[in-house]
């Protein structure tokens, strides 16, 4: 739960970052207007699915206006994809990886070794397989208690994805961050 309260502070900070730079680069009201016609046509889906040329007839310069309002979001939804890049591979390494798992085999990769010291915890089951082309040597290991981490430098080990309550990270920081920037978005006077 703790990796949990970590991503969600992350990801509230990230969402209040996100409210300040639509604000600032971004109408309000009219943003506000962008999001509901969104949501309308949406919404209009099913009846676009039954009727097109109604939803068409009726629509085309609401598709329009909604289309200009768009490209205004495209700077701030551009500047927020930097700082999302740059946290996006540190974020992944710390909650995208868990434990290997107790009792299943693994296989870890290295390059100029030739003996694998294994972390407490975890058997190694086979000698290593030289790849002479790449000059890697791959063994068979199995854990008996949980490992995160303890190789040497240089191996590599393929961990299992993680999920944080059975959803992966990435969901949970975009579902926090809207949240966030829903929130600070309604509280005006504090900003």
């Amino acid at each position: 739960m703790n990796a949990f309260a970590e991503l969600g502070a992350v990801s509230a900070v990230y969402g209040v970052i996100a409210t300040r730079v639509f604000r600032r680069f971004t109408d309000p009201g009219r943003l506000g207007g962008t999001i509901n016609r969104i949501l309308a046509h949406v919404m209009e889906f099913r009846l676009f699915l039954d009727e097109p040329r109604i939803i068409l007839r009726a629509q085309r310069e609401l598709i329009a206006e909604n289309i200009h309002l768009l490209r205004q979001m495209a700077l701030p939804c551009a500047i927020l994809a930097i700082p999302f890049a740059l946290l996006y591979g540190p974020l992944d390494r710390h909650f995208g990886y868990g434990p290997l798992r107790i009792g299943e085999p693994a296989v870890v990769t290295a390059r100029g070794m030739t003996e694998l010291k294994a972390p407490p915890g975890m058997v190694v089951e086979t000698p290593g397989v030289r790849v002479l082309r790449t000059g890697e040597i791959s063994w068979r290991v199995r854990p008996v208690t949980a490992v995160y981490g303890g190789f040497p430098t240089g191996v590599e080990v393929r961990y299992p994805r993680a999920l944080l309550l059975h959803l992966p990270w990435v969901i949970w920081f975009l579902g926090i961050s809207a949240l966030t920037a829903s929130i600070a978005h309604s509280l005006p006077a504090l900003w």
